[in-house]
């Protein structure tokens, strides 16, 4: 089974400046937004990008987010990407599902591209603790 450690701890060489403090203040904002809407838990998180979207027509959606309804999230530009946050179950199995990503080429940064990763994994450690399973 995969295991997860989520630390957000700065290491050698990592920019530590307010830059950092203020991605960490967007992650916990968005989390809270996410948790305001969806207080359950999943045993997975799944990206889903082109050529994965019968998955998220698969689901048992319980809640979907629009993306703009989430603190600092990107939005989706790409038009075959909804732009949602699925909550829900796929195959007996609680599941969020990020219905549309985001790429370098649409002109966001990495952290930017990162950031909702960063979101679920939080969102993760503070369901399920440090490991996630």
């Amino acid at each position: 089974m995969l295991s997860v450690e989520v630390d957000f701890a700065p290491r050698a060489g990592w920019h530590t400046g307010a830059a950092v403090g203020r991605t960490q203040e967007q992650v916990a904002t968005a989390v809270a937004a996410v948790r305001d809407r969806f207080s359950g838990t999943a045993d997975a998180a799944i990206i889903l990008g082109t050529g994965l979207g019968m998955l998220a027509r698969a689901m048992d959606v319980e809640v979907a987010i629009d993306y703009a309804h989430i603190p600092a999230f990107p939005r989706a530009t790409v038009e075959s990407h909804s732009g949602r946050l699925l909550c829900g179950t796929l195959a007996g199995k609680r599941v969020v599902a990020m219905q549309g990503r985001f790429h370098l080429y649409e002109g966001y940064t990495a952290q930017q591209v990162s950031f909702p990763v960063r979101v679920i994994l939080v969102r993760a450690h503070a369901i399920r603790g440090p490991a996630v399973q």
